[in-house]
Order: C-alpha cells, then structure tokens, then sequence
C-alpha cells in the first residue's frame, strides 16, 4: 500500500436541505431512478497555489408520484492537494475522478445520517463512477440500479 498522490485537506458543507416527504407510504412501490438524481462539480484551480478546489452538487427533487421518503440538496467544497511528482498533464482528471470520489463518498454518509434522523428510512445513494465513459468501457454505459435501497 502506498499513499495516494491527491490529498484531500479539507471538506465543508456549504448548503444542506433534507425535506421529508409526509405523503410516504412505506407500503407502496417507491420509484426512484438515477435520472432522479442531479450530480454536478466544477473544478478551478486555486490562484497562485497548486491546490484545486472542487464543488459537488447533489439533489434530488421528485414530485410525490414516485413515493420518495424525502427530498434533498447538498454542495460539498473539498480542497486538495496533488504530489509535485504526479505528472502534470494527468493532475486534472485525476482530480476530476478521485477528488469527485472521495467527495460523492462524503456526501452520500452526510446524507444518510440526517435521513435516519428523519420519520423514514435513509436512502443509501447509488454508488457512480465519475470517470468518463468509454466505448471500450461498457459497464460505465450501463443504467445503473435505483437510488431507494432501505438498510
């Protein structure tokens, strides 16, 4: 095992909203599908550092035809740091992919622990791959399950 060459030095919440959904029923069907769920980042360099900061967005907002036990958004800002040695024309993506990872991980525990403080049970969100897909990379193509798993 060796470390890694991105550094994650710090995260932060900078918005979090957990709306519950007081028309669930737990008896019904809940329709959740990864198209349900909006995942964003924007990356930027940090001026005059070699530092990068990165934002991760996600939401959900479904109407209650889908039987959802809430709705949410959270943004996550995570700074991190790139071994001088890592080779230079590789730095963005590997922070794209990795640094969204590792963020996307974050965020699906924050979540999950403010749901089971909620009146339903916490939705575990899928786990995704930000790394870009292929043709030679068909499983990055394929749909994905559904974000409703109860645990």
């Amino acid at each position: 095992m060796k470390p890694s060459p991105l550094d994650l030095t710090a995260y932060f919440v900078t918005e979090l909203s957990l709306t519950a959904n007081l028309e669930f029923s737990p008896d019904k069907l809940t329709q959740l599908r990864m198209e349900d769920l909006r995942i964003s980042t924007d990356l930027r360099r940090q001026d005059g550092k070699p530092a990068w900061q990165l934002v991760l967005k996600v939401q959900q907002n479904v109407g209650p035809d889908r039987n959802s036990p809430y709705n949410f958004a959270l943004t996550l800002v995570g700074l991190f740091d790139v071994h001088p040695t890592f080779p230079a024309d590789k730095t963005e993506q590997m922070v794209r992919v990795n640094g969204s990872s590792m963020l996307y991980a974050a965020a699906r525990e924050i979540l999950r622990a403010d749901m089971a403080r909620g009146p339903h049970f916490p939705l575990l969100l899928p786990s995704i791959s930000f790394y870009p897909a292929t043709p030679e990379n068909p499983v990055a193509d394929a749909n994905p399950p559904s974000t409703s798993t109860a645990q």
